[in-house]
């Protein structure tokens, strides 16, 4: 751990933030207070008792001793731990790091999880300071095998460390027009945009070079179309008193080779290429077929669907230096 996070202070930033699970969570104690960046730490269903620590090990404790490391299965998965690591865990004094910690702790444990008891995480939290919090994890188990539990664990961890953190959009982007967006040289394609008073983030799909933070510029105008054809529709049935039930909007942009005169695709790789957006409408509740037909031409309707069919001007200039 010490390593990786002088790695990131030489060439990112330093961590603010560590989480450990199982004996990673312990790992996490024993590193942060060596970490004067680090804020706060999170433990998931992680081990406190150092003979706890070795009733796990205890079928490989000779194996890691004599070789160095050795494979260890947890909760029905395998595990490389070393013997530096071991050392760590059985001898440091986790209790007086407890009493002298200055960082804000998460502890994650469910109550019924078979490979480490959730009385490590009641003297986890009894021993440390505050801020500490405690979120059950009801009836996960060890490793966190179902998806469900991942995704709550991932989402209760992103909304507490918001409190310890430093807000990431510490620059805020301004404009005198609708939208902004905002490229950092530090980043390859990940671009910030503020329209209106609200923040999104955009990017290219891995297969093309990007890092896949966000949707590709593509993706927004589809989703523009989308919401538009949505509202659209919600307006319309609002006005006939029509019960649509939720409303989804399915697209999809490409590019295809079309004849200029019929407008036909065209297997001519001379051709000219055209725009072409699918979009399905779904409504949840019983239309009848006048109604659903209707529904159509109204989706054609939509502004940004007119404004897309029609000849749009772009004029692009320098802003004026100030």
């Amino acid at each position: 751990i010490l390593a990786a996070a002088s790695f990131l202070e030489e060439n990112f930033l330093p961590p603010s933030l560590l989480v450990g699970h199982s004996f990673g969570g312990t790992a996490a104690l024993f590193a942060a207070p060596s970490l004067s960046s680090v804020r706060g730490v999170v433990t998931i269903g992680s081990p406190a008792d150092p003979s706890d620590t070795q009733k796990f090990l205890q079928d490989s404790l000779d194996e890691i001793r004599q070789n160095g490391a050795a494979e260890v299965a947890i909760g029905g998965r395998q595990f490389m731990i070393g013997s530096k690591f071991v050392e760590d865990l059985l001898q440091k004094d986790l209790a007086g790091i407890l009493h002298n910690f200055r960082k804000a702790i998460l502890v994650l444990h469910a109550p019924f999880d078979k490979i480490v008891s959730i009385d490590n995480a009641k003297w986890i939290y009894q021993n440390a300071l505050h801020p500490k919090s405690f979120v059950s994890l009801d009836d996960a188990d060890h490793i966190l095998s179902n998806q469900q539990d991942s995704g709550y664990v991932g989402e209760v961890i992103a909304s507490w460390a918001s409190r310890y953190l430093p807000d990431q959009r510490t620059r805020t982007l301004e404009s005198s027009l609708e939208v902004v967006a905002s490229l950092d040289p530090d980043h390859k394609y990940t671009t910030m945009i503020k329209a209106g008073a609200h923040y999104l983030t955009a990017d290219e799909p891995i297969a093309v070079g990007g890092d896949d933070f966000g949707p590709s510029p593509y993706q927004l105008l589809s989703s523009a179309l989308g919401a538009c054809t949505a509202m659209t529709l919600k307006m319309y049935a609002d006005r006939k008193k029509w019960e649509l039930g939720e409303i989804q909007v399915h697209l999809k942009h490409d590019k295809i080779y079309a004849d200029d005169q019929n407008d036909v695709i065209a297997k001519d790789s001379q051709q000219k290429k055209i725009d072409l957006i699918i979009r399905q409408l779904e409504f949840s509740a019983e239309l009848t077929t006048a109604q659903r037909e209707r529904l159509l031409e109204i989706a054609n309707r939509c502004p940004v669907h007119r404004t897309l069919e029609k000849s749009v001007v772009i004029r692009t200039e320098l802003k004026p230096s100030t």
